[in-house]
């Protein structure tokens, strides 16, 4: 955003462009704890009889996937 565009929006456009920026943070980051949990639960898989298996949310379980 140019120093122009910030100084003809107005406030309530700038805090939800910032906000917008901010969820946007928050999925990359959350995409990236999938990533990471998936990729551990292949590798822990490899070394487990067929069994006893385990799933990405055994692992770690987000605030969102809890019982409620």
């Amino acid at each position: 955003m140019s120093i122009e565009d910030f100084y003809d929006m107005l406030p309530i456009h700038f805090w939800n462009k910032l906000g917008g920026f901010f969820e946007l943070l928050k999925i990359r980051e959350r995409n990236e704890w999938e990533r990471t949990r998936w990729q551990t639960c292949l590798l822990i898989n490899i070394q487990l009889p067929q069994g006893k298996r385990l799933k990405p949310k055994d692992l770690l379980e987000f605030d969102d996937e809890k019982k409620s």
